[in-house]
């Protein structure tokens, strides 16, 4: 195909799935949040780091796991159901530390997990719920367009707790410490950074992916409109291997490569091929 640069979305894959994308934002997102301190600081905060450790593959795993779902509103649930029960795994790592590794105090160390752990996870888990409840029907599609949906979802979500999780770090530590008359932790500076960070990741996917649909859908309104040079739509048919064809839209239309453009009496038109599915 000499014309190929002309098939834009056809040739070009997605670099991440619609899976990877909502995984990234998640645990991004939470892993700003947790740094930042939103969870109980019996410690004073001191272990901020290490529940942000923590919580980047529990808040990764809760989503991948969520999004296997078979619908939006079971992806919800589960996605809550699972992140109590990491909550409380989260509070065992901490907890273990600060009773300085004593078996003795082990028992006493789930209750406070549970007591602690499974509210947080509560808290994280409602809006994980919402971001793979936003995400499920693009991970489901299985399209070009339904990858850049789930990750225009993933990165404003990933940016939304990333600015939340600056605005609690200038309300709770940096407000407190000036009432206080205290310096700022290092760790508060550095959680304000990091949340910086992942807000303008987030927002660069999302912008980019809302490009990119923008774009793709201006090209599908091309090719129905018989605009693009040897592309031609028409239904998809019975016959036709839809499986073979690149995926570019949920749709029942097909596009076609149509080199025919100088068929005459002595020459018969050449064969259209198949190329992908359309909206």
């Amino acid at each position: 195909m000499a014309d190929a640069h002309r098939l834009p979305w056809l040739t070009s894959a997605p670099r991440l799935s619609a899976r990877a994308w909502l995984v990234l934002g998640g645990a991004l997102g939470c892993s700003a949040v947790a740094y930042a301190g939103v969870y109980p600081r019996v410690e004073g905060g001191t272990f901020r780091h290490l529940v942000a450790l923590v919580t980047l593959p529990f808040a990764g795993a809760v989503t991948a796991a969520a999004l296997s779902a078979p619908t939006r509103g079971a992806a919800f649930w589960r996605a809550m159901g699972l992140a109590c029960l990491l909550g409380i795994a989260a509070a065992l790592g901490p907890g273990f530390i600060l009773v300085r590794g004593e078996i003795s105090t082990f028992p006493a160390l789930f209750v406070f997990a549970v007591i602690l752990g499974a509210p947080s996870g509560l808290a994280y888990g409602v809006p994980l719920g919402a971001l793979v409840a936003a995400g499920h029907a693009g991970h489901a599609e299985r399209s070009h367009e339904g990858v850049d949906r789930a990750a225009r979802v993933a990165g404003a979500w990933a940016a939304l707790s990333a600015a939340a999780a600056f605005a609690f770090a200038c309300v709770v530590d940096v407000n407190g410490a000036r009432i206080r008359e205290d310096e700022i932790d290092v760790h508060v500076t550095a959680s304000m950074a990091a949340a910086v960070a992942v807000f303008v990741v987030g927002a660069t996917v999302a912008f980019v992916a809302q490009l990119r649909i923008a774009r793709r859908a201006a090209w599908m309104a091309r090719v129905h409109a018989g605009a693009e040079p040897f592309l031609r739509a028409r239904p998809l048919a019975g016959a036709d291997d839809a499986a073979a064809l690149v995926r570019v839209a949920a749709g029942d239309t097909i596009v076609e490569w149509c080199p025919d453009s100088d068929a005459s009496a002595y020459r018969a038109p050449a064969a259209r091929t198949p190329l992908a599915i359309i909206r």
